[in-house]
């Protein structure tokens, strides 16, 4: 006699089976993957706000605003704002 336990491995639902270990690892990295998206956003939202504030402050002080667009080399990276105001 013997075996004890050892059929629950065997099981679908064991957390111990390699197939269910990589499903967890797989959600584990779309998670991944989508925080690092979402925080991408966040970033990009900031810096738009942050843009804003500057065009306002500028307007309200009577300087005309020029925005000027910089990309930088990488295609991923996100165009830069340059905030370029003139004195009247």
């Amino acid at each position: 006699m013997g075996g004890g336990l050892g059929f629950l491995n065997k099981k679908t639902w064991h957390p111990g089976r390699m197939d269910n270990q990589e499903k967890v690892w797989k959600k584990e990295e779309e998670r991944a993957k989508e925080q690092s998206k979402l925080e991408d956003i966040r970033k990009q939202i900031a810096d738009e706000r942050q843009k804003e504030e500057l065009e306002m402050i500028a307007a309200a002080a009577g300087h005309k605003v020029y925005v000027l667009l910089a990309y930088s080399s990488t295609l991923l990276s996100s165009p830069t704002f340059l905030i370029v105001s003139a004195g009247t």
